[in-house]
């Protein structure tokens, strides 16, 4: 696991400042989601709307306000 994680932040100047959403580790601190959305994370208000019982909740999803 120390040598995966050492090559990882490695190889973090190369990699790009978002990613797919379900491209990350359960392990991350913080809200990856989040990080991942950017600044659209903010637009909730399309989930409340479509999904307000969260039926599309098994990937990593926004979750409805």
């Amino acid at each position: 696991m120390a040598w995966a994680r050492k090559i990882f932040d490695a190889m973090r100047p190369f990699m790009a400042e978002r990613r797919y959403v379900n491209y990350r580790g359960d392990d991350e601190a913080g809200d990856p989601v989040a990080a991942a959305y950017g600044p659209r994370y903010a637009r909730r208000e399309v989930k409340q709307k479509y999904d307000p019982a969260n039926v599309f909740r098994l990937n990593r999803n926004i979750r409805p306000d």
